[in-house]
């Protein structure tokens, strides 16, 4: 999801050399976590979904960058949300 964010420029400005590092997490966690969503008919990527998803929790809380990306994401994806993808029934 990086090489995405990086084609389109949002986060990444290869002219001035910059990026916006949290907003580059977010971008690639959020697509991440969508594309999963849109898949996890199939029992394999809702596994990956579930396990996507604790893994975004864990870093939310350990502080930070981390607690900013987590923040930042849960603007675009409501922490019920994630919340019930990571507690899902598989």
């Amino acid at each position: 999801m990086h090489a995405l964010d990086f084609n389109k420029q949002k986060n990444f400005n290869t002219a001035r050399r910059t990026l916006d590092l949290v907003g580059a997490e977010v971008f690639a966690d959020h697509k991440t976590l969508m594309h999963l969503k849109s898949k996890s008919s199939c029992g394999f990527m809702k596994i990956a979904l579930q396990q996507y998803a604790i893994n975004t929790q864990s870093m939310g809380e350990k502080g930070g960058i981390r607690s900013d990306i987590y923040a930042r994401l849960t603007r675009k994806i409501d922490s019920k949300t994630i919340g019930h993808w990571a507690t899902m029934k598989i």
